[in-house]
């Protein structure tokens, strides 16, 4: 497999080197006829992976998640003649509990304290919060290791054990619409008007490599947002950009936007 070859057309150059990393699991799957599982990945490593994925004979690929839109997954590869229903998940959901009335938990809190195991992200699928508990999806890998060493976070005591897929509970995120006018599409011209900070300041964070768009790193101030993306500004948070609703009469946009709470 030419894994150079088959990955010549992204540019990223973090992003090529997860794609090739996961290649080399496909690989192995063409060479020994085994099942094996990526780690967890976003929507834009997932749809780069996918595209290269579908050219690939002998082989198929599931998406696993228990969400039923999942922001974060893995993609297991398996010899073309095996069942999906046959395979084993390859991820566990555990289920956090604890007294969190006076001790409300976000989904930072929840990050942090597993990263402070030790634990690395790729192995963490999405973390879906609730006010009395939370569930985290994870490799099963590292479940256990989770399950047995997370015993408190943000100095709340919490218990932690695995459940069925029949008990998880997704979450719903919150939004906040808002209503902008802004001259463009342009990345920065829309993010400085959802997060009310200057394009001179938006222009500097996107050289510090701080905005995403739909998951993939935003480089350059003159590219496009489009109806319907994820905007993530390190530090500031995350919104879609809904839709284009009206033109004023000085031929501005009026863009609905939801911020994530």
């Amino acid at each position: 497999m030419d894994k150079e070859k088959l990955t010549s057309f992204i540019k990223n150059v973090e992003l090529k080197k997860t794609i090739i990393k996961n290649l080399s699991k496909a690989e192995g799957v063409i060479d020994n006829y085994d099942i094996r599982n990526t780690d967890f990945m976003n929507p834009f490593e997932k749809k780069n992976f996918i595209s290269i994925l579908k050219g690939l004979d002998s082989i198929g690929f599931r998406e696993c998640s228990p969400s039923a839109m999942p922001e974060r997954s893995i993609i297991q590869i398996f010899p073309e003649y095996i069942a999906e229903e046959s395979l084993e998940k390859p991820y566990d959901i555990i289920k956090i509990s604890g007294n969190f009335k006076f001790n409300k938990l976000s989904h930072r809190d929840y990050l942090g304290a597993l990263l402070a195991l030790g634990i690395k992200r790729e192995k963490l699928g999405d973390i879906h919060v609730h006010e009395d508990c939370a569930y985290i999806i994870a490799d099963k890998n590292v479940s256990h290791y989770i399950m047995f060493n997370l015993t408190s976070i943000n100095k709340a005591s919490i218990t932690a054990q695995i459940i069925d897929e029949d008990d998880f509970e997704e979450s719903i995120p919150n939004y906040q619409e808002k209503i902008i006018t802004t001259s463009s599409r342009r990345a920065d011209a829309v993010v400085s008007e959802i997060f009310n900070l200057s394009r001179a300041k938006i222009q500097e964070y996107i050289l510090k490599e701080r905005l995403y768009v739909d998951f993939e790193l935003f480089t350059t101030n003159s590219r496009e947002i489009k109806d319907g993306s994820l905007i993530s500004l390190k530090g500031y948070g995350r919104a879609i950009f809904d839709e284009v609703i009206s033109e004023t009469k000085k031929g501005k946009m009026r863009a609905r936007v939801k911020k994530v709470l």
